[in-house]
């Protein structure tokens, strides 16, 4: 007779242990940090997820969306169940992002300041400068980043 021994329970004890390490919170709110970070470059480069340029200013100089830089810091990730939310409370948020058109509703127009200078006007047009948005290049690096995530646990 011949007797084998193996360590296949600790080995399958240590693995169900690195498996139970690996977080799905971890993971998401691994991927909630790099959208937002993505999100926020856009604002330093003047474009889309895609890398399409927004439309330049008309009225003032500077850069689209940075005049005070409250928008592009104002991003929060959420994580509920398996998906992650990256989202601003800026009411002015979605005009930006879709762009729009912004009309009176109790006045003849609107009044407003820009540069000091008052003006008015019957209705105002945001062009659209998305900033939100998952490109191919964010779901590769996404796609990316849980891979290796998930090796490190579970390569310990």
């Amino acid at each position: 007779m011949i007797t084998i021994k193996t360590n296949i329970d600790s080995f399958q004890s240590d693995f169900e242990t690195r498996v139970d390490s690996v977080s799905l919170n971890e993971i998401l709110e691994k991927i909630g940090n790099y959208q937002t970070e993505e999100m926020s470059k856009r604002f330093d480069d003047g474009v889309d997820a895609n890398g399409k340029r927004w439309k330049a200013l008309t009225s003032r100089s500077g850069n689209p969306l940075r005049d005070t830089g409250a928008l592009m810091g104002s991003f929060n990730t959420t994580i509920s169940g398996s998906s992650v939310k990256v989202w601003t409370d800026k009411i002015y948020a979605n005009i930006h992002d879709q762009g729009g058109v912004i009309e009176p509703k109790n006045k003849p127009v609107l009044k407003f300041k820009i540069d000091g200078h008052y003006y008015s006007s019957k209705k105002i047009v945001i062009p659209q400068r998305k900033f939100s948005g998952i490109s191919s290049k964010n779901i590769e690096y996404i796609n990316k980043l849980v891979k290796e995530y998930i090796e490190k646990k579970l390569n310990k």
